[in-house]
């Protein structure tokens, strides 16, 4: 039988009265507790962009995702959805 040796797990203090009270605040205002990123980047599908995309895939269907996305400057994850 091994000798299990004991150590404390964490000695962690309390939240400050500042922290608590940034907490309370975020989630009065937003309802959540989560980071937000307001600088991402949003990509919209227009219908120009879903047409060159479709003409593309009738002209060259067995082309990779990767490939569409270099010609259409579709993402390849939209190009999926197409």
């Amino acid at each position: 039988m091994l000798n299990q040796i004991s150590v404390p797990v964490s000695r962690r203090t309390s939240p400050s009265k500042q922290n608590i009270r940034y907490t309370v605040n975020e989630l009065k205002t937003t309802g959540l507790l989560l980071d937000k990123n307001p600088n991402r980047k949003r990509n919209v599908l227009t219908a120009e962009k879903l047409d060159s995309t479709g003409a593309s895939l009738e002209t060259s269907p067995r082309n990779s995702l990767k490939r569409l996305d270099q010609e259409t400057s579709v993402p390849k994850t939209s190009a999926q959805i197409c």
